[in-house]
């Protein structure tokens, strides 16, 4: 049976042979393709697995696992937000600090009655 060509989503590493290949269609509508990496194929384009393809020995990802990965990426990013607006609010206040402890230093500047108009 004949490979159905893949469109609805991009190759992975797994998906590439020993070198990381698979087959890339030539044109639409045709049974002529190309061998290029699984790293350049472009979304949309029909691929599939060449016939030097070995299925990895681990199972891939299921899709609670690749949701609960996300899940913690995101919860770290909010962490890292957190502590960089943590962050940028103590600059701020070690800024107005310096600023108000600058303009309380300065002396006023008395113009001589004779400059006045």
């Amino acid at each position: 049976m004949e490979q159905q060509w893949i469109t609805d989503r991009l190759p992975t590493e797994a998906d590439g042979d020993g070198n990381g290949v698979v087959r890339l269609r030539s044109r639409p509508g045709s049974s002529e393709y190309n061998f290029a990496h699984w790293s350049y194929v472009g979304p949309g384009a029909p691929w599939q697995r060449t016939s030097y393809w070995k299925p990895t020995a681990e199972p891939e990802t299921t899709e609670p696992d690749r949701i609960t990965a996300l899940e913690q990426r995101v919860t770290g990013l909010l962490r890292a937000q957190d502590e960089l607006i943590a962050a940028m609010a103590n600059r701020l206040e070690s800024l107005e600090q310096l600023f108000w402890a600058h303009k309380h230093q300065a002396q006023p500047v008395s113009v001589p009655a004779e400059a006045q108009p």
